[in-house]
């Protein structure tokens, strides 16, 4: 599968479980900011830095949902197994 359309299965997941992905410039030269998951007046964002070759998007978002009770939401198996995957120690 396309790694956009993985893309776009995690974006639609991440809706599902009110989480809001937010694609932005990380570094400004002075402060650097990591991708992942955080919480702002109580909505959850994953944040994702849009200079991330796609393979590596992919990867923070599966790696955020993966920390998160999916059950409850249907998903290609592909999908889930990239979720699965994501959470174990490499």
């Amino acid at each position: 599968m396309k790694e956009e359309l993985i893309l776009e299965h995690l974006e639609e997941i991440a809706r599902k479980k009110s989480i809001i992905i937010r694609y932005e410039k990380l570094d400004n030269g002075e402060l650097v900011i990591r991708s992942g998951g955080c919480r702002v007046k109580g909505s959850e964002y994953i944040m994702v830095d849009n200079k991330l070759p796609p393979r590596e998007k992919i990867e923070v978002i599966a790696k955020e949902l993966g920390k998160r009770n999916l059950n409850d939401i249907y998903m290609l198996p592909l999908i889930r197994e990239i979720i699965l995957k994501s959470g174990r120690p490499r």
